[in-house]
């Protein structure tokens, strides 16, 4: 009678442990295949930076607001998640992360541990995960790929050792979601070419990630365009001699880093609500 007792005691045991954690079987493939996902019913999926414990990404239809936390290289970011304004509790409800589809491999790897998951930084770059919602050991819903970038820390030196930097000036910009419009006067530059930052407080470090944002290929940008500022994204305008308006747009409230290959005045930059109110910068810094 007692090893009866004891044997369905353990079965048991062994039955909630494969419940909640077997999961991770689910999220260890290299690469997710989205097609697979049912997701249908999910409608509200955030990702939390447990360091800071606080959303840092949202999912809003086929896309994200938001965006990871950088991670140093040989460090990890720890991240759990809201389904549906429920926090994962790794029992029947788990986090799985995975490489996108033909996203850069060797980037960062990953540790589960069913309500949250660590992504490691491997080595300096940026590759696409995307997240799993897994109920008892099914992938219930896929998220779509959001960037994440692994970056080096330098000791918080502004000596980059890669020689000249690529930008003139830089400064942070409260914005408010919505549209706004960059107005660039009289110029004798054919283009100019920026990249938007997060504000994270550490500003030599987010000069090291800008450059290296130069060292991808500059996203083409023309008058006739609206475009959604993305984080970590360069960008390059064609400039009119007579002057040039583009409409760009904020998809949440932030402190953002404005990087630009010259000097604002050089154009007369000035960016403006959709109430024509002017947006000025803050702790501008010339390189």
């Amino acid at each position: 009678m007692k090893k009866g007792l004891l044997l369905l005691a353990f079965l048991l045991v062994g039955l909630m442990l494969f419940s909640g954690c077997a999961e991770e079987a689910q999220t260890a493939d290299d690469h997710y295949d989205q097609d697979h996902s049912h997701d249908e019913e999910i409608t509200a999926f955030e990702i939390i930076d447990r360091r800071a414990e606080e959303v840092t990404a949202y999912v809003h239809g086929d896309h994200w607001h938001g965006s990871l936390p950088i991670v140093l290289e040989g460090e990890n970011i720890s991240l759990g998640a809201y389904v549906e304004e429920m926090l994962l509790d790794g029992d029947h409800h788990a986090l799985g992360v995975a490489l996108a589809e033909g996203a850069e491999e060797g980037i960062v790897s990953f540790d589960f541990h069913c309500d949250h998951v660590y992504i490691i930084g491997e080595q300096e770059g940026e590759t696409k995960v995307l997240f799993q919602f897994i109920h008892d050991g099914d992938v219930e819903y896929v998220t779509p790929p959001i960037k994440v970038v692994v970056g080096h820390d330098h000791g918080h030196d502004h000596d980059h050792d890669h020689g000249e930097d690529p930008y003139e000036w830089s400064g942070i910009f409260s914005f408010d979601e919505g549209s706004y419009i960059m107005e660039f006067k009289d110029s004798g530059d054919p283009s100019v070419e920026m990249a938007f930052m997060p504000d994270e407080g550490d500003r030599d470090h987010s000069d090291h990630m800008a450059y290296h944002v130069w060292e991808e290929e500059m996203q083409q940008l023309s008058t006739q365009d609206t475009f959604e500022v993305e984080l970590f994204s360069g960008y390059r305008l064609e400039l009119n001699p007579e002057g040039t308006d583009i409409s760009f747009i904020i998809a949440e409230d932030g402190e953002y880093l404005l990087y630009l290959e010259h000097m604002p005045w050089e154009f007369n930059l000035k960016i403006y609500d959709v109430n024509g109110l002017e947006v000025a910068p803050k702790d501008e810094v010339e390189y």
